[in-house]
């Protein structure tokens, strides 16, 4: 399990860092993603980013910002809140241009460090020729080692594509 993670973080840094190395000079290739998924592997909602390096891996980086516990607790004048993180490693496979299958893994939830989910995707994601935007509808369950926090889940998001 250790081994993954390390994988997908290492992954996400030499992505994030240089995507020349796969593109080269190439400015007509979108490879930058920012989109809202409501559901999916961060649970209510997230906030991601994503790179395409390697033609059709894509490391992820997302988060989300929820009250913590059953519901809002206020105390004086602040309100408790929790940070999920979430770091997945995707893979695209093309149907046309404008059409992919997408399947990937993952950790959410890596700022709670008692609770740390892995995730999986498996999903659609439509990038609409001669736009900026892209759509995406994935099933995403997500598991724990405690086989009662285990979830079927799916998510859909919207954003653009860069």
């Amino acid at each position: 399990m250790k081994r993954i993670h390390k994988i997908i973080f290492l992954f996400s840094i030499i992505s994030f860092t240089n995507s020349s190395i796969v593109f080269g000079q190439n400015d007509n290739i979108k490879t930058n993603n920012f989109y809202l998924e409501l559901g999916g592997n961060n649970y209510y909602y997230s906030i991601n980013y994503e790179k395409i390096i390697f033609l059709s891996f894509s490391p992820r980086i997302g988060g989300s910002i929820v009250p913590h516990g059953e519901s809002s607790h206020t105390y004086g004048n602040y309100i408790s809140i929790k940070i999920n993180l979430l770091l997945m490693l995707n893979y695209s496979f093309y149907l046309s241009t404008n059409h992919a299958i997408e399947v990937g893994v993952g950790y959410a939830d890596l700022l709670n460090r008692e609770r740390i989910y892995l995730t999986f995707t498996l999903g659609y994601r439509y990038i609409p020729q001669n736009s900026k935007m892209v759509y995406k509808l994935s099933f995403t369950p997500i598991f724990n080692k405690s086989i009662v926090h285990n979830q079927l889940w799916a998510g859909f998001g919207i954003g653009f594509n860069y």
